[in-house]
């Protein structure tokens, strides 16, 4: 969840509520999976999962407590893959960071800008994350970035006076959305997984990362489903 606006208009219930649920909710639900910690180092085996955002490394304006929100859960998923090295218990985290993906959260996010708000294009599909996540119970990585935000990440550590004139565009993009009266800022639609912006297809996921699936029967992430464009570095 989020809310849009200048840091000095958000009220500050927004804002704790934008920081339990993203980065408080991140937080609870690896302490809910560590009881069986014990079971994984014992095992030398394992793979711990987290979805974060490609903001959470490059922020942008109008949503700085999402973006504090999502830093927080890198550094959450960071500091848990050094406990697990210096433990050297061979059990692995994986950090998602995605760009922008089509499903409800911009139909329900608040906005304090005056229009709707819209999210930075290119806009990906919800099956792009999801096969990254099965990808990375198999093939664990440090990082896994998805669609555009790789490229801002990567600019960000070659120029970072250029992707601060990017990513000051951005706040132009809420032009593009009609504006739609407050909605429910904690309600996103019970059981919806695609927003209404129509996520873009890149191509499909073999295609993309022939070395992933070298037999599709066998590698559930390498359906022939259409997915964004993925990519990851290494541990």
């Amino acid at each position: 969840m989020s809310g849009y606006g200048q840091l000095n208009t958000l009220p500050v219930e927004v804002i704790d509520r934008i920081l339990d649920v993203d980065l408080r909710g991140q937080v609870y639900g690896v302490k809910a999976v560590l009881p069986i910690l014990p079971i994984l180092r014992e095992q030398r085996h394992g793979t711990i999962i987290g979805v974060s955002s490609g903001v959470g490394v490059r922020a942008v304006p109008l949503m700085i407590p999402y973006c504090i929100a999502k830093s927080g859960v890198n550094a959450l998923y960071e500091g848990l893959r050094l406990e697990e090295r210096h433990a050297k218990s061979n059990v692995r985290v994986t950090t998602i960071l995605p760009a922008s993906i089509d499903t409800p959260f911009y139909d329900s996010v608040p906005s304090w800008v005056g229009v709707r708000p819209a999210p930075i294009p290119p806009v990906y599909q919800p099956l792009a994350v999801a096969e990254a996540i099965v990808f990375a119970a198999d093939h664990p990585r440090r990082d896994i970035y998805i669609g555009a935000a790789a490229q801002l990440a990567m600019l960000q550590r070659i120029s970072p006076a250029l992707t601060v004139a990017i990513v000051l565009l951005y706040a132009t993009f809420f032009q593009a959305v009609a504006h739609n009266d407050h909605l429910a800022w904690w309600g996103l639609l019970a059981g919806a997984v695609h927003g209404m912006l129509g996520g873009i297809v890149v191509g499909a996921w073999p295609d993309l990362h022939p070395e992933t699936c070298p037999t599709r029967s066998r590698r559930p992430a390498c359906s022939t489903a259409t997915t964004a464009d993925t990519t990851w570095s290494s541990s």
